[in-house]
């Protein structure tokens, strides 16, 4: 019975690859139940463009309930740690050893569990996997275009309630969404977030002249209150509610905050607590007074740069950021992108990376258990 069953539904995949039966969308194979994708894989071996079936597979269409030895839920595969779905995966189609070959340089498409040379006439090729632009919620009327939750009909998202598409083609959430808070026309300001479709401060900040601020660790408003009483100052930073120096910084004699690696003055450590006075042409190179061969300015093995009197690294030195001179405010960090050279970013303390804007780094931030979101696509050294 069973293997006059396998028969029946290879019969069935032949002919909906050739047209012969209505063809349905992967998306909807894949949420609307098991049957089309059924038995599928166990003819990969006599099929057109796939691979083999190592075992791996059989366990995918055992009617697509269950958890495979991976922990993923069937029908979908642990293949190397993650979770895909076969009838679909052109890096991994039926199962996770075979990829799907294009031709003329043109990516291999995945079709209920086959590699392809092309979509049904009915169906679009979205990265290799074949959808339906007319039904497919995630790429409705085009590839990438989600609807968001809503539903797509003959090519057009149709909004859920409490969803809108507020003059684009992508539904959107108005009770959470930070550009669209409670209708199409707010947008929640100055680090505020979308809750119930009204815009407030994340727990934990409070609103300092329109912008959400935590007292703990933003410095521009540290300690009890909003104010510019409580801004640090250039070399400090907020920890815990309290202006400090900035990491990588040490307080030296009379609170001053310096950079043991680069100061002459305190070279390795404070002067009198374990550190040397550079003297003559010496120059404090990572923390050791040297002199520079050749009459040079700074050691050109260390990848430091002469900024008089200082050997430092414009990478990452907040007072020579990117080049001698340029001092980055106290709500700025120096960081370098791939390409070009370091530049002062501004950066605004966060509870989490979801806060963060488009275009925003999310960083490691001075006090534990904040984020920074730093702009720009890199974070400082």
């Amino acid at each position: 019975m069973e293997r006059r069953t396998a028969k029946l539904l290879g019969f069935t995949a032949a002919a909906l690859l050739l047209g012969v039966l209505p063809l349905s969308c992967s998306e909807n194979a894949a949420v609307g139940g098991d049957q089309a994708d059924t038995g599928v894989a166990a003819d990969l071996d006599a099929g057109s463009g796939g691979g083999t079936d190592g075992g791996t597979t059989a366990g995918t269409d055992a009617g697509g309930t269950g958890v495979d030895a991976g922990g993923c839920q069937l029908p979908m595969l642990d293949c190397a740690g993650n979770c895909i779905d076969p009838r679909s995966n052109r890096n991994h189609c039926g199962n996770c050893q075979t990829a799907c070959q294009g031709t003329g340089g043109f990516p291999g498409t995945c079709y209920q569990s086959t590699c392809v040379s092309a979509c049904p006439a009915t169906m679009n090729s979205c990265n290799g996997t074949c959808v339906d632009f007319l039904a497919d919620p995630l790429n409705c009327g085009g590839c990438g275009n989600n609807c968001g939750g809503g539903s797509c009909v003959n090519g057009t998202c149709t909004c859920l309630s409490g969803f809108d598409k507020c003059g684009g083609t992508t539904c959107v959430d108005l009770q959470t969404s930070r550009n669209h808070c409670g209708t199409c026309q707010t947008s929640c300001q100055g680090g505020a977030i979308c809750t119930a479709g009204t815009c407030g401060c994340p727990s934990g900040s409070v609103d300092c002249n329109g912008t959400c601020t935590f007292l703990a660790a933003d410095p521009r408003h540290c300690g009890l209150t909003c104010g510019a009483q409580a801004q640090c100052t250039a070399d400090q930073s907020c920890i815990n509610g309290g202006c400090a120096c900035r990491v990588g910084l040490t307080t030296c004699t009379g609170g001053s905050c310096v950079d043991t690696l680069t100061d002459n003055n305190n070279c390795g450590g404070c002067a009198g607590a374990g550190g040397a006075v550079c003297t003559g042409n010496q120059v404090c190179a990572n923390g050791t007074c040297v002199t520079p061969p050749n009459g040079a300015d700074c050691p050109a093995n260390l990848g430091l740069s002469f900024c008089d009197p200082v050997c430092t690294n414009l990478n990452s030195d907040p007072f020579n950021c990117g080049q001698c001179g340029n001092t980055c405010r106290s709500s700025e960090v120096c960081a370098k992108p791939a390409q070009g050279r370091a530049d002062c970013r501004a950066a605004r303390v966060a509870s989490d990376c979801s806060q963060c804007q488009a275009g925003n780094s999310c960083c490691p931030a001075p006090t534990a258990g904040y984020k920074l979101c730093v702009d720009g696509p890199s974070c400082p050294l």
